[in-house]
């Protein structure tokens, strides 16, 4: 009797081990799999990030033909992670102290506006490089209220590239607005134009494209989607990669 009981709690205890290790095991199993699902979504994601810049390297430094196909790139890493990206022009207004028309097209009837604290600056290039005209044929800089702001606006005929370089610089400065710049001749310069406000505080300035036929938005920048694989996995990164610099009032 006696020796049946050793044997059944034996039993027992042998079962207990081997369920144990059965679970055991699968924890780890499942632990790898987690590990392994993370390391391969992490690889899609940096392939993801490595055409981000990829892109982002064509537009500024190549200066790829942004209403083509020519700006997107695709290459497969080392790892064996692959990414490919799709570029198109932003010409949506960014939130830079206006309450109205963010996320709109910057036209005649919704232009860009900026506002400036005192004694700060801000510079807008308008370098893009395209197969066609992208900008409109002038800009106008006015001001909400009359300030001691002051605007430079540099105009630089290219040199083919790339990356193409300036040649001719021609610059002009007024501090008095509004001002009417030209930029009917886009596709044989390049152009930038920096506001340097004065003393006044929260000072509003408005960049109004022409009203010309037919309407060409006002360009800001360019749109990055990039999606990076590895194995079955698959990242997508979306970006905004703007053509201006300085300190407009976000809030």
């Amino acid at each position: 009797m006696k020796q049946g009981i050793t044997i059944l709690l034996l039993v027992m205890i042998i079962g207990a081990i081997f369920i144990s290790i059965l679970v055991t095991v699968e924890i780890m199993i499942r632990q790898a799999h987690i590990l392994q699902d993370f390391n391969f979504s992490e690889r899609a994601f940096l392939a993801a990030l490595a055409g981000k810049d990829a892109a982002a390297f064509e537009v500024y430094e190549n200066y790829c033909q942004v209403d083509t196909t020519g700006c997107n790139v695709q290459k497969t890493l080392t790892d064996g992670s692959f990414y490919s990206t799709l570029v198109s022009i932003n010409f949506k207004e960014p939130k830079t102290g206006q309450t109205n028309g963010i996320g709109q097209d910057i036209t005649p009837s919704n232009p860009w506006e900026i506002k400036l604290k005192a004694n700060k600056s801000f510079t807008f290039y308008l370098d893009l490089n395209s197969s066609g005209t992208i900008y409109p044929k002038s800009l106008t800089i006015s001001q909400e209220i009359a300030s001691s702001g002051q605007l430079s606006f540099k105009k630089c005929q290219t040199i083919p590239g790339p990356p193409r370089v300036c040649g001719e610089n021609r610059e002009t400065t007024t501090s008095t607005f509004p001002v009417t710049l030209d930029l009917s001749n886009a596709s044989a310069y390049y152009y930038s134009l920096t506001i340097d406000n004065g003393e006044d505080d929260d000072a509003i300035y408005i960049l109004t494209p022409s009203n010309d036929a037919p309407i060409r938005p006002l360009p800001v920048g360019v749109n990055i989607v990039s999606t990076g694989t590895f194995k079955d996995y698959e990242e997508t990164i979306s970006s905004n990669l703007f053509k201006w610099s300085g300190r407009p009032e976000k809030e």
